[in-house]
């Protein structure tokens, strides 16, 4: 038998759990290899320290309570799907990166319409000041006729 194989049967050597044939051909490898001694009294040790520990006396319903653990949470990692995951990680910056793309060329949009509102009532005033030889409303007094025509511009002419 080659070091791999009796390095495998190891547990069930020291566990006295082996057949004749095959237990006689480990002690004989055993004698000669080094490598494997060392293995085999390393698993000694540890059967020993495993041995010593005492049983701990568990709820009865413990094991019950494990099991339906263990089933809910492959459950979970059964529904739990990667894309979901991946889903998750990218659409907050995704998300936020969108929006901010949406508020610069809206509010660039907004600010154009603005720009554009504000030239034509800059180009209206003009328009008056010029059918009227005036260059403000303010400097006629309440109840003239350019105030007359102005109340009618703003009230839609109501």
């Amino acid at each position: 038998m080659e070091c791999s194989e009796i390095i495998n049967r190891l547990p069930v050597f020291l566990d006295s759990e082996i057949a004749e044939p095959e237990k006689f051909l480990i002690e004989e490898h055993l004698k000669s290899c080094f490598n494997c001694q060392k293995e085999a009294e390393k698993l000694s040790r540890v059967s020993d320290i495993l041995n010593s520990v005492t049983d701990v006396e568990v709820s009865p319903y413990f094991i019950p309570r494990l099991k339906r653990r263990i089933k809910e949470e492959e459950v979970r990692q059964v529904v739990r799907l990667p894309f979901f995951d991946w889903a998750k990680r990218i659409a907050v910056p995704v998300g936020v990166s969108a929006l901010f793309v949406i508020a610069v060329f809206g509010g660039n949009y907004l600010g154009h319409r603005l720009n554009q509102r504000l030239e034509k009532v800059a180009e209206l005033n003009q328009e008056v000041a010029n059918v009227t030889g005036s260059t403000s409303f303010e400097d006629f007094s309440e109840g003239s006729l350019v105030d007359a025509y102005n109340g009618l511009l703003t009230e839609g002419g109501k």
